[in-house]
């Protein structure tokens, strides 16, 4: 079988609860805050996503990107987001 190789480290100030892929959408969680990387992208870096000033009063469980919209999961929703261009 073949080996992995290792490409590189990527750090982020708190625990991660989460990490999704979606074709070439990266989302990763760390409970009150969301970050994306495109896959595609030749530099790959992680944003954290602004949601517009929402304020998410329970713990972020798992988010995902897909047609544009922002879906994240809670202990007891699902909230979906647009994309604000």
């Amino acid at each position: 079988s073949p080996a992995m190789l290792f490409l590189r480290k990527e750090s982020i100030d708190s625990s991660l609860s989460s990490i999704r892929i979606l074709f070439d959408q990266l989302t990763i969680c760390n409970g009150s805050e969301i970050y994306y990387s495109n896959l595609k992208s030749t530099d790959s870096k992680f944003t954290r996503l602004d949601l517009a000033d929402f304020q998410i009063e329970t713990q972020i469980i798992s988010a995902i990107l897909f047609n544009n919209k922002l879906y994240v999961l809670t202990e007891h929703e699902l909230l979906i987001f647009n994309q604000n261009n």
